[in-house]
C-alpha cells in the first residue's frame, strides 16, 4: 500500500483495534418532501435477500481492503436510513449476529437503530431490544402536524410521543432524537414549543439540524414555485441559538454543531465520524473510511438497491468510487471535523505529531481569532460561540 509517514503511521496503530460499522437501510414507507438521501418507498422490503447482501459485501471488503479481522474489536454499529425500523427484528437480529461473527470480541457498546414513530409498538421494540439494538434513533422532527405534513412525515405529534413511551417501556436507556428547524413557515413560537415537549420527554441525546432545501426535491420545487418561501437565514441563526439555549439550560452538552447530550450519551458511532476514525459502510450508497495507510482512503457504494444487490449476488463489487486521500485533504478534514468537537476542538500538540503542521498554520487561524471566531483553550484550537455559526467557512480560508 506504500510507505507509511512516521506521524500518520502512530496514529494508525492506535486506532487500528477498532472499527465502527455503518448499515445503510435504504427502504422507507414514503419519501419526504425534503429527503435527498438513498431511500426508497416500498412497503414491502426484501430484507432477508438484502441483508444477505450487506453480510456478503462484510466479508468480501475485509478481504479486498486486507482488514485482520481477529486484530479488530466492533466500537459502533449504526442502522441507518430510510427507515430502517420497516426490517423485521429476527433479520436485524440475523444481520447484528453476523457482523459481530466476522469480528473479535462480542460485547458492542453501541448498536443504534433509526426508527420513525409510525410502525412501531411495544412488541415490535422489545424484539429490537432483544436482537441486541442497545440505542434507539427517532426522526421525530418536529411536534406541529402542520409542519409534519408540509414535510412529508407520515406520523403525528401525538404518535410520535407515544412512540417514544413505548421505546421507554421496552427498556431503551439510550434514545435520540432528531428536529428540524428553519421548516418554511416555521415559527419561533412553534420551535421553542417543539424544544420544550421534547426536553420534557428527557431523552438522553438530541440532535437539532437546519432544513437543508436539496435540488430536485419536492420541497425544492414547492420554494422554486412560489409556493412555498424559505426561511430566512437570520430566523435558521435565530432558532439555533434558541435550541441550543433551551438544551443546556436542561442539563444537555453542545458537543458538536448540531448535537447535544446528557452527560456520557454522546453518539460513539457519529464521533467516529468527526473523529476521522475507521469505519465500513455496509448498503446502497454507503460510504467507507481507513485512516491508514498514508493519509486514509475512503470508497462509496452504487445508489440505486436493485443495482446493488445483483452485484453481490453475481460476485461482482458494489463499490461505485475509490479514492487515496491526500495530505492536504487529510489536513483539511481534519480540520472541518475536529473543530465541529466544540469542548474537544484540534489537540495541538496530536496535530503537529500527525501531520508535522502545527494547526495554527493550517487554515486561517489569526484571522479567524482577530474575528473572535476561534481561541486557544487547554492547548487546543476550538470556535468560539460566534464561530460555531461559520465554521465550515473558517477552515475553507486559506492561512
Amino acid at each position: 500500500m506504500g510507505h507509511i509517514q512516521k506521524g500518520v503511521r502512530v496514529f494508525g496503530e492506535k486506532q487500528k483495534n477498532r472499527i465502527g460499522i455503518y448499515v445503510h437501510i435504504p427502504f422507507c414507507v414514503k419519501k419526504c418532501t425534503y429527503c435527498d438521501f438513498v431511500s426508497i418507498p416500498s412497503l414491502a422490503p426484501p430484507g432477508r435477500r438484502y441483508t444477505s447482501c450487506l453480510l456478503r459485501e462484510l466479508e468480501t471488503t475485509i478481504d479486498r481492503e486486507g482488514i485482520d479481522p481477529s486484530e479488530r474489536t466492533i466500537e459502533s454499529i449504526y442502522i441507518g436510513g430510510g427507515t430502517p425500523s420497516l426490517i423485521e427484528p429476527d433479520i436485524i437480529e440475523w444481520l447484528i449476529d453476523g457482523i459481530m461473527a466476522c469480528f473479535r470480541g462480542s460485547a458492542i457498546p453501541e448498536i443504534t437503530l433509526e426508527a420513525n414513530p409510525e410502525g412501531l409498538t411495544p412488541e415490535r421494540l422489545r424484539a429490537y431490544r432483544e436482537a441486541g439494538i442497545n440505542r434507539l434513533s427517532i426522526g421525530i422532527q418536529s411536534l406541529d402536524d402542520r409542519l409534519l405534513e408540509r414535510l412529508g412525515r407520515i406520523h403525528s405529534s401525538r404518535k410520535a410521543v407515544n412512540a417514544f413511551f413505548m421505546a421507554r417501556d421496552s427498556g431503551f436507556d439510550n434514545i435520540g432524537i432528531d428536529l428540524i428547524y428553519g421548516i418554511p413557515g416555521q415559527g419561533v413560537a412553534s420551535w421553542r414549543d417543539t424544544l420544550l415537549r421534547t426536553i420534557g420527554l428527557k431523552p438522553e441525546h438530541l440532535s437539532i439540524y437546519a432544513l437543508t432545501v436539496e435540488e430536485g426535491t419536492h420541497l425544492w420545487r414547492d420554494i422554486i414555485s412560489g409556493r412555498l418561501k424559505r426561511t430566512t437565514e437570520q430566523r435558521e441563526i435565530e432558532m439555533y441559538r434558541l435550541g441550543v439555549g433551551l438544551l443546556k439550560d436542561a442539563g444537555y452538552i453542545h458537543y458538536e454543531v448540531s448535537n447535544l447530550s446528557l452527560p456520557g450519551f454522546e453518539c460513539r458511532h457519529n464521533l467516529r465520524y468527526w473523529l476521522r476514525k475507521d469505519y465500513i459502510g455496509l448498503g446502497c450508497g454507503a460510504h467507507s473510511f481507513l485512516s491508514f495507510p498514508e493519509w486514509g482512503r475512503r470508497w462509496w457504494n452504487r445508489k440505486e438497491p436493485e443495482e446493488y444487490m445483483r452485484a453481490l449476488e453475481g460476485s461482482l463489487s458494489p463499490v461505485d468510487g475509490y479514492e487515496r486521500l491526500s495530505r492536504r485533504q487529510a489536513v483539511d478534514e481534519t480540520l472541518l471535523l475536529g473543530l465541529r468537537l466544540l469542548n474537544r476542538g484540534i489537540g495541538i500538540k496530536d496535530f503537529s505529531d500527525r501531520f508535522g503542521l502545527d494547526p495554527r498554520d493550517a487554515f486561517a487561524y489569526r484571522t479567524g481569532k482577530e474575528m473572535g471566531l476561534v481561541e486557544e483553550r487547554d492547548e487546543r484550537v476550538v470556535l468560539t460561540e460566534r464561530g460555531i455559526l461559520l465554521c465550515d467557512e473558517i477552515v475553507c480560508l486559506n492561512p
